[in-house]
């Protein structure tokens, strides 16, 4: 199961006002869910899943655009068969 963080820290008003609710739409499975302020959301199997935030100021608005948050979630990676080393890549300009 992958727990991963959201964040709406990129989000901004006009001058002198402040957002005041962010409201996040998981358009996922029921298998997914999102827990916590700012959520965290639970995904238990590999895919694609779509997030969207909608926000609100204390002037009242709300954003008017719609994004779809893209969020990928892979397998966990198998090494099995691969051989360790500590030798290190170098570009040789």
């Amino acid at each position: 199961m992958k727990i991963s963080p959201l964040s709406g820290s990129g989000s901004y008003t006009a001058l002198t006002f402040n957002i005041t609710d962010y409201t996040w739409i998981f358009t996922v499975t029921a298998a997914a869910r999102a827990v916590r302020r700012p959520p965290r959301i639970l995904i238990p199997l590999p895919g694609e899943y779509i997030v969207q935030l909608n926000l609100l100021d204390d002037n009242g608005c709300v954003n008017s655009n719609v994004v779809d948050l893209q969020v990928l979630v892979s397998t966990t990676p198998s090494f099995v068969g691969t051989i360790e080393s500590l030798e290190t890549w170098q570009e040789q300009l």
